[in-house]
């Protein structure tokens, strides 16, 4: 498959300003030095803890940041410099579903507002055919014509998300970024939502970047799976290979923390316990950022940044422990 989407060495820092005069004292390293690609057609799932940079990462490629540093290429073409109408035309290709699915809702726009507004963005004037893509959408994601006269206050977390999605393949794009799409939902709304993306996906030929908590749901939907720490790539590969070989002692921690509910098999189980508490994106360890909570840690990795490194083909980890080996 070709490449859709290529992130190369992606840097978000936002100023800490103190002071009368506003002074920069300090920068927020949210995003330092992500790289990454998305090729037609897959899922790339990213994970990491809350703070770790993953929204950053998608509002920095859809454009609500302006990146500090790095290049962003869709289809070849790079789009961190666009600005204006060819900038505008971008968000025909390319959509988001946000986390909090009432936030992202305007509650004073009926649902068919709210659906139509691409439409309408992108040329689609006439009346009866714009209520004639809006029911389609609405069935398409569950819901149906009867909804489409209400506001989003009078409907669950879940018919919000459907209502969600709904308008972000409005306009029928190629990439939709899912920033925590089921966060925010039951658990069993959560499934419901996850399987309907796969068969949107499906139908409509479409790449997500999916981000998310939850590991075991992220290798539910994902064809590979990227793992992020304060705010840099430390795990990248193949979804089944990232579960069944994870190299990096973060992904272990995480993949440690997934509940097991056989009681016998979660007790036998290795643990990797972290150790501290997440450092500030404001003041980051030198060398590598995990390891003042790592229990390998050597003093390589105090004095240098390990560098993700293709360990196999297609699969990349940045560890000294492993790098070294």
């Amino acid at each position: 498959m070709s490449e859709l989407l290529r992130v190369e060495n992606l840097k978000q820092y936002f100023p800490v300003r103190k002071g009368l005069l506003g002074k920069v004292h300090h920068y927020v390293k949210a995003v330092d030095g992500v790289s990454f690609h998305i090729r037609k057609g897959e899922i790339f799932g990213l994970v990491g803890e809350s703070g770790c940079g993953k929204s950053t990462t998608a509002r920095s490629i859809i454009g609500l940041h302006k990146p500090t540093e790095g290049k962003i290429f869709f289809e070849g073409q790079d789009i961190t410099a666009l600005t204006g109408e060819a900038k505008r035309m971008l968000y025909q290709e390319m959509q988001m579903i946000f986390q909090d699915p009432y936030a992202s809702l305007n509650p004073r726009m009926t649902v068919r507002e709210i659906i139509a507004e691409p439409l309408r963005a992108f040329g689609m004037q006439d009346a009866s055919a714009i209520d004639e893509a809006v029911y389609t959408l609405l069935e398409r994601v569950g819901l149906n014509k009867s909804h489409a006269t209400r506001y989003a206050h009078e409907f669950s977390g879940g018919q919000r998300q459907r209502i969600g999605i709904a308008r972000a393949l409005a306009i029928n794009p190629k990439f939709i970024i899912c920033d925590e799409p089921i966060s925010a939902l039951d658990v069993s709304i959560q499934a419901q939502i996850v399987n309907m993306l796969i068969d949107l996906q499906k139908a409509y030929g479409l790449t997500y970047l999916f981000i998310a908590h939850d590991l075991s749901m992220v290798k539910y939907i994902s064809n590979r799976i990227g793992i992020m720490y304060l705010g840099s790539m430390v795990e990248m590969g193949d979804s089944d290979l990232i579960f069944e070989k994870q190299r990096h002692p973060y992904t272990q921690a995480l993949l440690a923390a997934i509940p097991i509910p056989d009681p016998a098999a979660s007790d036998a189980r290795q643990t990797v316990a972290l150790q501290g508490d997440i450092p500030s994106p404001i003041d980051k360890p030198s060398g590598c950022s995990f390891r003042t909570r790592c229990q390998y840690a050597m003093p390589i990795c105090a004095a240098e940044e390990p560098v993700l490194q293709a360990v196999e083909p297609d699969y990349y980890v940045a560890c000294h422990l492993i790098n070294k080996s």
